[in-house]
C-alpha cells in the first residue's frame, strides 16, 4: 500500500470503565509519527475535517461517524486509509467492542463494533485499502468477517493490514503496542539485519554442492579483489550493519543485498544501498 494516504486516530477516554493515564499523549504522538513524510507520509489536518480525536467527550456515534467520512473522503482520492483506535476494548463472543466516552461497561448497543466498522470500510467503493491499528484489550477479536467480505459489495477485492497490540483473549497494558510503533518509526530496531533464509530449487551436485557445503564464516568474509565482490566495489557482510535507523525515506529496510546477504554503504553509516549491476561501479537506492 505505497500510494496516497489518509490518517485517522481516535483514542477515546471511557470514564464508566476508567480513565487511562497519557491516552491523550500516546494518540498525539502516533498521529504525528503517522503523518511525518519520513514516516507514515499520511495526509495531515484536512480543512473539512480532523485526523485526531481523543479524550472523554468521544462518543460511540463520532467514533462511527469518524471512521465512515475518513473513508469516503479516501475513496474519493482513491487513497489508503490508516486508522488508528486507542483505549478500552471489551470481548463480545468473536468480535471487538470499542468503548467510548459515552459507552457502558457490558452493553454491547453502547460501544463500537470494530469488526463490523472495517467491514463497512473495506466494501467502500474506491478505497485502496485500509491499514487498521488497535491498540486495546483483546485486539485479537478486531478481525471482520472474511467470508461477509468476500460476498459484499466489492466481492474481497479490498485490501487489509491488521496490526493488534494483543491476543483475542489478552489484555493491553499501558498503550505498550502504539508507543512501540512511535519508538521503532522515529529510532529503527537495534542490532545487526539477518539475512533472509534461501532455500536452494533443487538438490545441488558438483561445485554448486561444494560452494553451498562451506560454513557461514568462509562465505560472509569475501576479500575485497575476489569475484564475488565484482569491479572491486566493496563487499560488506550485512552483519555489520545496523536496521537503518536513519530518516532517509529511501533507504531500503533490512535490504539482504545480492549474493548471500551482501550489502554496502555509502556516504553514511546506516543506510544500505546496494549495485545496480555486478558487471558495473554504479550505485542505486
Amino acid at each position: 500500500m505505497s500510494g496516497p494516504r489518509h490518517v485517522l486516530v481516535i483514542g477515546a477516554q471511557c470514564p464508566a470503565l476508567g480513565l487511562l493515564p497519557e491516552l491523550e499523549q500516546a494518540a498525539r504522538s502516533l498521529h504525528d509519527t503517522l503523518t511525518a513524510p519520513w514516516a507514515g507520509a499520511c495526509e495531515k489536518d484536512h480543512p473539512e475535517r480532523t485526523t485526531l480525536r481523543c479524550g472523554a467527550d468521544v462518543t460511540q456515534a463520532e467514533v462511527e461517524r469518524a471512521v465512515r467520512e475518513a473513508g469516503r473522503h479516501a475513496a474519493a482520492e482513491g487513497a489508503v486509509l490508516v486508522v488508528a483506535l486507542l483505549g478500552h476494548g471489551t470481548p463480545g463472543g468473536t468480535s471487538l467492542y470499542f468503548a467510548a466516552g459515552d459507552s457502558e461497561p457490558e452493553n454491547p448497543t453502547k460501544m463500537v463494533d470494530v469488526g463490523s466498522l472495517l467491514s463497512q470500510l473495506l466494501d467502500t467503493p474506491g478505497l485502496d485499502g485500509v491499514i487498521a491499528l488497535v491498540d486495546t484489550c483483546y485486539a485479537g477479536n478486531a478481525a471482520p468477517d472474511l467470508k461477509s467480505l468476500a460476498g459484499g459489495i466489492r466481492e474481497g477485492d479490498t485490501r487489509l493490514a491488521l496490526l493488534m497490540g494483543a491476543g483475542a483473549k489478552e489484555e493491553a497494558y499501558e498503550l505498550r503496542f502504539s508507543r512501540t510503533l512511535v519508538k521503532v518509526c522515529g529510532e529503527g530496531i537495534e542490532g545487526p539485519a539477518r539475512p533472509s533464509p534461501r532455500r536452494p530449487s533443487r538438490t545441488p551436485s558438483g561445485p554448486t554442492a561444494a560452494r553451498r557445503a562451506r560454513p557461514s564464516s568462509v562465505r560472509n568474509s569475501t576479500a575485497p579483489n575476489s569475484p564475488r565482490s565484482g569491479c572491486g566495489w566493496p563487499a560488506t557482510p550485512v552483519t555489520a550493519l545496523p536496521r537503518v535507523p536513519c530518516s532517509d525515506p529511501w533507504a531500503p529496510r533490512n535490504w539482504p543485498g545480492p549474493w548471500n546477504g551482501w550489502a554496502a554503504t555509502r556516504t553514511r553509516p546506516g543506510c544500505p544501498i546496494r549495485p545496480k549491476s555486478p558487471a558495473c561501479g554504479t550505485w542505486t537506492r
